[in-house]
């Protein structure tokens, strides 16, 4: 069996725990690279090696730092597995400019996804996709496994490039906002774990409750994270979006694979 690679942007785990089902479908133990956190980023792979790439939808792109550290790994031919997950709004150009990154990078994209988990703004309050990845979801990763398992296994003949949807070019960004999560300080045991789990080193180790709003991508990490729930986004322009978000993303949108 060839060498099995996951590599992913996954700040929450969200993402991580899809492509962990797609190992467990595809009966292989795997190496995980975390891109979010790993300093070290610079990766070559070879063409008998088979890589499993996932991120977060951020506005319907991959999220720019996402880009930004997955710019540091080469393929050879190397066959590869483009996964994104969205928080059930949509993921409109990010499967699409996945796919077309790893491939100007040298790797053969046989296989790509788009899956669901739970929003980095949801919370008890205002639930977006919650929960998710679920039970169901999990079952059609490795469903998802399994197919791409058959199809390395029945020999890989790319002529060409899988059609995904999406468009190019791909939809602008939106503005970077400098609203960051606030800390409240009188529940704040100083754990570090907000600190442990930001990917920019936003927070400042020295004082946890200090966020530099140049550095945060609004991922929700510290907010998850956090034991004592200390962490939360309080503006209230964000809390109104929030809401607007939470009320049209009611209807539950399902995985939606392509081998």
């Amino acid at each position: 069996m060839s060498p099995l690679h996951l590599v992913h942007f996954s700040p929450t785990q969200t993402t991580a725990r899809v492509l962990q089902a797609i190992a467990r479908g595809m009966a292989q133990s795997a190496t995980e690279l975390d891109i979010a956190h790993q300093i070290d980023l610079a990766r070559e792979f070879a063409q008998q090696e088979v890589v499993v790439v996932g991120v977060p939808v951020y506005g319907g792109r991959v999220p720019a730092l996402a880009v930004q550290r997955l710019a540091h790994l080469r393929g050879n031919g190397t066959p590869a597995v483009a996964v994104v997950v969205y928080g059930n709004r949509a993921y409109e150009d990010a499967l699409l400019e996945l796919q077309q990154l790893l491939t100007a990078q040298g790797f053969e994209v046989m296989a790509a996804a788009a899956f669901i988990g739970e929003h980095s703004f949801s919370t008890p309050e205002l639930p977006i996709a919650e929960h998710r990845p679920d039970a169901a979801d999990l079952a059609k990763a490795a469903a998802f496994g399994q197919a791409i398992a058959q199809r390395l296994a029945a020999g890989i003949n790319i002529n060409h490039p899988l059609a995904l949807p999406g468009n190019r070019p791909y939809k602008e960004r939106s503005p970077s906002s400098r609203i960051v999560p606030q800390t409240d300080a009188a529940l704040c045991g100083g754990c570090m774990s907000c600190v442990d789990s930001c990917p920019t080193g936003a927070i400042s180790p020295t004082d946890p409750c200090a966020t530099d709003a140049d550095l945060c991508i609004r991922c929700a990490a510290c907010i998850k994270g956090c034991p004592s729930g200390a962490r939360a986004i309080t503006h209230t322009g964000m809390l109104d979006f929030i809401r607007t978000l939470q009320q049209n993303c009611q209807t539950r949108r399902e995985p939606e694979c392509f081998v």
